[in-house]
Formats: C-alpha cells, structure tokens, sequence
C-alpha cells in the first residue's frame, strides 16, 4: 500500500450530497456531480458547461443538451462519451491504449477506453483527453495529425498545444454536436465511411455538419450508466447470487471482500456509489464514512480487494462501471481497466473471496447487479397523468376487511375514472396477460433492472379490470409513460384499477407482494391508506 502511504496526508473531503427530502430523492431535483460553485461569477463562467454558444459568451462555455443529460450545470474538465448519431457506438481507442500515435475507433459502449475529459483551451477550442492511467502521466489527447487532412485517422497523442490537438465543438439542431480541428476547420470528426461495424476507424472528412457520421452525442457517465449518484446499493453477483460483503464488518484499511448471502443488518453488503469528476466511481461502505473499495497499489490479477481510506488522487480507488445488455454491471479498477471485479474460481460458496480478474464481461462471476437499497430510487412516474385527482383508493392494500388483497383499487376523487389512460411505470416487458371473469381484462409488466432488495428478483405490476385486452403481446417491450389500456370495469362492476406490485413469482404469494404505495411517493393518495409495507 505504498502509493496510500505517500498521499496520506491528502485524504479527500468531499461535498455533502444533496437531498430534495428523506426518502424522496427524485432525478429531477439530483445535483450536478461538482459538488459545489465557485462564488466568482467569472470562474463560474470559465468552469460551467451552460447554456447557448456564442462569441459574446464567457470561455469555457457551451451547450450539452444530448439525450441523457439533464438541466444544470455540466462543468467544463469533466468526463463524457461520446457516441456517433449514425452508428449508435462510442468514440474509442483501439486496445484501449494510451500512447502516442494510438488510433481512434468506434466501439459499443461504454468501456473506460470511451470515457473523454473536455477541457477548455484559451480562444474558445477544447481538448478531448483520454482518463486512462499512462505510465509517463502525460496529458494524452485526441490529435487530427500535423497535416491534418481529409481521410486522415485520428489518433492519441501527448499534449504539446498544437493546432491539430484543439478542437471546435459547435451544436447542431438535433442535439449533437460536431467536432472540428483548429488547424483545419473545413474538416470535422467522422466514422469512416458511415460505417456502423465495430471498430471502425474514426478519421477527418469533409465538413457536412447534416452528415449523421459527424455528429456526436456527449453523454454524462452517471446518466448512461443510468447510476444515482451517492445511491446507496446493494452489489449481487451473476454468477453466485450472492451480495459483495465485507468480511466481519470490518471497517478498517486492510479488511478484505467477500461475497455473503444477503443481510439487512449490519449493513455490511450496502454501499454508496459516488460519481467522480473525471466519470469514475468511488464505492463507499455505509459502515464507516471515508472508507472504500480499492483494488491496492500494484492492481493485478488475483489480487483480493479490500476496504481503505479514501485518498485522493488513488486510481486503485477509482472505479469504472460499465453496463452489460443482461442488466448487469462490469466493475473495472482505473488503475488498470483490464481487469475486472470478480468472485474467486467461480465459487458460489458463502465468504468467497472478491478478487480482480482479467477482463471478461462475459463471465457471470465478472457480473455484478446493481441493487438500490431504497426502492424510491427507481423514480417511477405514476399510472395517471393526473395523480392529484386520480389517487382515491377505494379498497387498500392488506387492510382488516380484505386481508388478501394485495393491491389498491384507484377511483377518482371527484370524477369518474373510467376510460382513463393507463401508463406503464417504468421500462419493462409484458409477461403475463389475460382476459377472465374474475380479473377482467388483466396485463403484468416486469421492469428492467428493478430489483427488490435482498430477492434478486425483478418487480412486476399488474392492472386488473381494464376497459379492453391489452394491445401489447406477452413478451413486447413497454417503455417508461406508454399506454398500456384504460380504466374499464371487466371482471367487476364498479369502475377502477386494481394495481398490485410484486417480485417475479406468483402475485397470489404474500411474500412476494408490496404496498403500491410505497412505489410512488409523492402521489397524494387519499380514501383506504395502508402503511403496510
């Protein structure tokens, strides 16, 4: 542990996170990831990532309004991808180098080799910088070659403030942006050919800033990862179905990872993921502020991972998330983003140790589960578009006169219900549909990724009682605020939705139902409340 020994007197105080209430910690009211502002309007300016590009405006300033980033402040010397319009892939390097001369690529996202740091560069361009961990510490950035023509490859090089290295990023009206090199501005950052294959060269070509090959979307890391800064969560293994531990609630520098069923108390398997500067993480106990996960100074293959003091400047303590199709995350240490977080031989037995592996996405003992501790952090938007009016639940949920109805029935408060749009919480797919005499015109959805703690088991709603068989087949995909069907009163008399949530298995299973109520928060619903959870 010598590189924590030499920094140990520049241990990290970081800005208290930033809440909307307890409990009700919504995207809409999440904070930038800088963590504070300077008081000086002007260093504001020089800093910030804001609004409008335009010659009248302060250095350092420009628009990131792509898909994914939200309103707020977006700081200049802070990490992006930055994904192609045509292909849907990232800007990367090849073999996820960093020395001179290494060639730019495109690539399916988002791997650490991806990530870019945008800086402003007197006279209104900006450096794209790689974040990986060279071994000469040199800044090493995107450079369109000294003669920098069309059809060139772009490649990394070691900063020297050369014309080729500095690049003008103008917006376009669709929400990208283009790319062109101060040394020649007829020129703009390309995929060759409009190619959509994986690793395909990016080059110069021809400035024709409509051409979709040269637009770009810069993309915030925590938003891609779709990662809630300074959430709290629990990591389950792929492989094993066991949660990332650490061995008997240790919370001293040295104690080692394991892999153990899940507890819920002490909170020894939750931790908080906080979002860096330069796009990495930091993965906190909530045992012990200031102590997180590091993968030790030398960083190598077998090596266990263990808790320690939050140094700065530590990239064994910096870590990149990557998320796989199957909904699992590949945690790779900065240090060395090779390799990959892992449970040991494979084992799914309890105290195994947490080790790095070499990097094999593919591998589910490589393959993590992002868990929320707090089922809020899913931020579900309500099955109403007018939540004031249509939140009156006329039968509640386990209440003494109907002990087995898991579910709440919603009427309207002062108007009739029926016919109204009926919309899909959150991403999912349907898995269940049906239409009986007692349930009516009935569907299930199952979300992405929301997993109920301690289960490994994803969340389902059903809604009973619609007005007409739902239109979606058993296997389609739902995204989030879709129409799945309207209030009807199939299966009953009275008009309204029967809406229960429950864990993958059978809804009739006591033990696998929620109180709906629990998922929506800020609904103020009145009539049979249950504060059952």
């Amino acid at each position: 542990m010598a590189s924590h020994e030499q920094h140990s007197s520049r241990v990290k105080i970081r800005h208290s996170p930033w809440f909307c209430a307890a409990f009700l910690w919504k995207k809409s009211c999440k904070p930038p990831l800088c963590g504070g502002c300077a008081a000086d309007p002007w260093e504001v300016a020089r800093n910030a990532v804001t609004e409008g590009l335009s010659a009248e405006q302060s250095p350092g300033q420009l628009t990131l309004t792509a898909p994914f980033t939200q309103g707020g402040l977006i700081h200049n010397n802070q990490t992006y991808y930055l994904r192609n319009a045509n292909s849907g892939m990232y800007l990367d390097l090849q073999a996820s180098g960093f020395t001179n001369s290494t060639h730019f690529q495109q690539y399916p996202g988002a791997y650490a080799s991806e990530l870019f740091r945008i800086k402003y560069q007197p006279g209104g361009y900006y450096t794209v910088e790689t974040t990986l961990v060279g071994a000469s510490g040199s800044s090493m950035v995107m450079d369109g070659r000294s003669n920098c023509v069309a059809g060139a490859q772009v490649i990394l090089y070691e900063y020297v403030i050369a014309p080729e290295q500095l690049w003008f990023i103008s917006r376009n009206s669709n929400g990208t942006y283009t790319l062109s090199p101060k040394k020649n501005m007829s020129l703009n950052l390309a995929v060759e050919g409009g190619s959509t294959a994986s690793n395909a060269k990016v080059k110069l070509a021809l400035k024709n800033d409509l051409d979709p090959s040269q637009q770009w979307y810069i993309e915030k890391p925590v938003d891609v990862m779709k990662i809630w800064d300074y959430g709290e969560y629990y990591l389950r293994n792929a492989h094993s179905g066991m949660y990332l531990d650490l061995q008997r609630n240790g919370t001293t520098n040295g104690t080692h990872f394991q892999q153990y069923p899940y507890i819920s108390s002490p909170c020894s398997e939750r931790f908080e993921i906080i979002g860096e500067s330069d796009g990495y993480f930091t993965v906190q106990t909530t045992l012990a502020r200031g102590m997180v996960m590091d993968g030790r100074s030398n960083c190598v293959a077998g090596a266990q991972v263990i808790l320690y003091q939050d140094v700065s400047g530590a990239p064994e303590q910096n870590w990149h998330l990557r998320k796989n199709s199957n909904g699992t995350f590949s945690i790779a240490p900065k240090k060395n983003v090779y390799l990959n977080l892992a449970v040991l031989d494979w084992s799914t037995a309890s105290n195994a140790k947490v080790i790095l592996a070499h990097r094999n996405d593919a591998d589910p003992c490589q393959q993590w589960y992002l868990e929320p501790a707090d089922p809020l952090a899913y931020d579900w938007s309500y099955v109403f578009s007018n939540a004031n009016e249509y939140s009156n639940i006329s039968s509640g949920y386990h209440l003494w006169d109907r002990p087995d109805h898991h579910a709440i029935d919603i009427i309207g408060k002062t108007t009739s219900i029926a016919g109204q749009p009926i919309l899909a919480p959150a991403d999912g797919k349907v898995v269940y549909k049906s239409s009986e005499f007692s349930s009516g015109n009935h569907v299930v959805i199952e979300f992405d990724d929301c997993f109920w703690p301690g289960t490994g088991r994803k969340l389902r709603a059903g809604f009973m009682h619609m007005q007409d068989p739902c239109s979606y087949y058993v296997g389609a995909t739902i995204k989030k605020g879709t129409q799945i069907g309207r209030v009807g009163n199939s299966g009953t008399t009275a008009y309204h939705l029967d809406l229960s949530v429950f864990t993958s298995g059978n809804w009739a299973d006591e033990s696998n139902c929620i109180n709906p109520q629990r998922l929506f928060p800020l609904v103020p619903f009145t009539g049979y409340t249950s504060t059952l959870p």
